[in-house]
């Protein structure tokens, strides 16, 4: 079970927690999501957690780092749908990490805030677990695209889950 600190902001939503093998928020994978301060994460056990909380508006804090002594290096055996980047903030090129309930065909593309696609990273059929892209910050015929907001949005089993990201040149 994990526990930390309720948040004190008023326009708070909810908690995400993260989990990865490494000491890296970069390489860590969604857990789940959470509006009370507590997770029993004995059905995705990892030697590293990150908790994140994010406001109505979708503003999404920076990681937290926790600690835990459950199942050090187990696979884990359960998954949700969800989609991460790091860097955010990104120059250059940004990781889109994002984990499959079950197998199945997914697509994970790049939305400008109008809501046209700017790119495809991912249009294929995937097994259950964790995944990732790269988006570099090009359109899908090659361009590069200009500073502002994105949406890596993805699509998989009828679910759909979208991040904002941030491109600074």
């Amino acid at each position: 079970l994990l526990t930390w600190d309720e948040s004190a902001a008023e326009d708070f939503d909810y908690f995400t927690v993260y989990g990865a093998n490494v000491d890296d928020f970069g390489a860590a994978v969604v857990v789940n999501h959470a509006v009370a301060p507590t997770l029993d994460v004995s059905a995705a056990p990892y030697p590293h957690y990150f908790v994140t909380a994010t406001d109505f508006s979708g503003n999404e804090s920076g990681p937290a780092g926790l600690s835990s002594t459950v199942g050090v290096g187990d696979t884990p055996r359960t998954y949700v749908l969800s989609v991460t980047n790091h860097p955010n903030p990104f120059r250059g090129a940004t990781r889109v990490n994002y984990t499959l309930a079950s197998p199945g065909h997914v697509t994970v593309a790049v939305y400008d805030p109008r809501g046209a696609r700017v790119a495809t990273l991912v249009d294929e059929t995937l097994e259950a677990g964790a995944h990732g892209a790269t988006w570099d910050g090009r359109s899908g015929t090659g361009e590069f695209v200009s500073a502002g907001i994105y949406f890596a949005r993805i699509v998989h089993d009828g679910q759909v889950r979208t991040r904002k990201m941030l491109l600074s040149r």
